[in-house]
């Protein structure tokens, strides 16, 4: 197991990855997808419980101590645990998911003005907290014992950017550049490679490499669509229209086909893409970012065919740098299409040659570690006694009468053994101060004109969207009760806007922020012993 033969504790989470893989990258209908939604809450109340289970002991049963937590915002947890266990915690994610004003979420797809673009990463975030708030207050209510997130005070979305939390992403400058209006605690460490495999090509495969031209790679990764067949005849269809060779990597889909019969086309099951894409002229990909990682590494022309969320970003990324033509999503896919962008990309050899040696000179791994040490540096976090005699052991307390940082046992052997000491003034070390404050105004206004002209702008999709679903079945009488149906929730809307515009306003002036000092540990003592705790804990 990779993470064992490092010498780390591993816990396993329930579910299983391909379930939710399915869900998350079906290109089926959306009535469809409504039966899979129950299974997916049922997954995240087990991922809760399991990620409360994992901090408090290992899978062989021995109880494990949390210093840090490091989470990326779908698994739900980070801020809860950290609210709980009073630790530093660190948000990591290899997609933008902090606000900027200079381009949309990756899982809205639409750049339309500055403000529309900053405020749809606080509308897919409230999405995501409307689907699972009650399940997440009913875990910290009835598991964490915390309160929960009362929605009326404070927005459960808000928990992470309202924090200036610590967040280290895992993509290039080169690919996304760095947004202007980004704050210092977020950083760009760049892709996180593992080392370089040691795979080689079998003779069968080695054998078709050496017969042509190089080819292009072509694969869908694990996507699960309805229409395999027809989809897959395009594609086989295209690389011959486009006089190429090509190694077509089987998946989920019918690209497992065992029609080998053209000399051009080489069917591969599973092959890591650091060690094959060398061997190739250019890939063909659905734009998952690990794939286009390794793509653009090797310095490749890059097609993204975007199925699902941060696919279309990275295929506007990629596109935006030279490096590849303009993506190709499989709900515009056509053969002809396929064919032409496929005929382009040999003009962008050298802008994806240029893109790929910048990418693999970067150290990405390395200046991850540099940021989270900028923001708990391990001398800071450290128990002076056991710092002392040559061990490395978390500070769980600061004393103000013994002016140290101690951990938890040399707390106990020094406060309570002791009897001089047991009247020390302690404060534990904590991740934030979980309390209201004051937010500036401005920014709850455009909190709240943000949420109301969302809801209008829902309401207008309403009145046009739902005569084309209903005219579907129901055909002409179909399209009249869609008229009704979007009529009806225009109006709604249009009553409600207004409401929204008041409780966003009051949900961002009860707002949270993350008190700002360079180890990420802050507590709220008091203003009589918060100036000389963090002396201790700074020293």
């Amino acid at each position: 197991d990779p993470v064992t033969e490092e010498g780390l504790q591993f816990y396993p989470m329930p579910g299983d990855p391909e379930d939710l893989m399915e869900l998350m990258v079906s290109d089926v209908d959306i009535e469809l997808l409504k039966d899979k939604l129950p299974k997916h809450r049922d997954w995240v109340k087990n991922w809760l419980n399991a990620s409360w289970k994992a901090c408090n002991e290992t899978e062989d049963g021995k109880p494990t101590n949390i210093d840090v937590i490091m989470a990326n915002p779908p698994s739900f947890v980070g801020p809860h645990l950290a609210e709980k266990l009073w630790c530093p915690l660190l948000m990591t994610f290899t997609m933008p998911w902090t606000p900027t004003s200079e381009f949309c979420s990756p899982f809205i797809n639409q750049d339309i003005s500055n403000s529309t673009n900053y405020y749809s990463y606080g509308a897919v975030d409230r999405a995501i907290w409307t689907g699972m708030k009650d399940i997440i207050n009913e875990w910290r209510k009835d598991v964490l014992l915390i309160e929960p997130i009362h929605t009326l005070k404070f927005s459960g979305h808000l928990l992470i950017q309202n924090r200036n939390i610590p967040f280290v992403y895992g993509f290039s400058e080169h690919l996304v550049p760095r947004p202007s209006d980004w704050d210092s605690h977020i950083h760009i460490a760049g892709f996180l490679f593992k080392e370089k495999s040691d795979w080689k090509p079998d003779d069968e495969l080695q054998g078709f490499l050496d017969a042509g031209d190089p080819p292009i790679y072509v694969g869908f990764g694990s996507i699960v669509m309805n229409n395999p067949e027809e989809f897959t005849s395009m594609v086989l269809e295209g690389i011959k229209k486009a006089n190429v060779r090509a190694i077509v990597q089987s998946g989920w889909t019918s690209l497992d086909s065992d029609d080998n019969s053209d000399e051009n086309l080489y069917f591969l099951e599973k092959a890591p893409h650091d060690a094959l894409f060398p061997h190739c002229s250019a890939v063909v990909h659905h734009g998952g970012a690990g794939t286009t990682a390794n793509g653009i590494r090797a310095g490749k022309p890059t097609l993204i065919v975007p199925f699902f969320g941060d696919q279309h970003f990275w295929g506007k990324m990629i596109h935006e740098r030279g490096a590849g033509p303009e993506p190709l999503p499989k709900k515009e896919f056509t053969m002809e299409k396929f064919v032409e962008r496929i005929q382009d990309m040999p003009s962008m050899e050298e802008k994806a040659k240029e893109l790929g040696k910048k990418i693999d000179e970067e150290d990405g791994i390395g200046k991850a570690i540099q940021a989270i040490q900028q923001h708990i540096p391990e001398v800071t976090m450290l128990c002076d006694v056991c710092h002392e005699m040559g061990s490395k052991t978390p500070a769980a307390v600061v004393c103000l009468d013994c002016k140290l940082k101690l951990c938890n046992r040399d707390n106990h052997i020094g406060h309570f053994i002791v009897p001089e000491m047991l009247h020390h003034r302690r404060h534990r070390i904590r991740v934030c101060a979980w309390k209201h404050t004051d937010s500036k105004l401005s920014h709850a206004l455009a909190d709240g004109f943000g949420e109301m002209t969302s809801t209008w702008r829902q309401g207008i999709t309403d009145i046009a969207s739902e005569p084309l679903n209903k005219g579907k079945d129901g055909g002409a009488l179909g399209v009249v009760k869609g008229l009704g149906k979007g009529a009806a929730s225009l109006a709604t809307k249009t009553v409600t806007a207004p409401i929204h515009l008041v409780t966003a306003t009051a949900n961002s002036a009860f707002s949270m922020p993350y008190e700002d000092l360079p180890h990420g540990v802050t507590e709220s003592y008091g203003d009589e012993t918060s100036e000389e705790v963090r002396s201790i804990v700074l020293s």
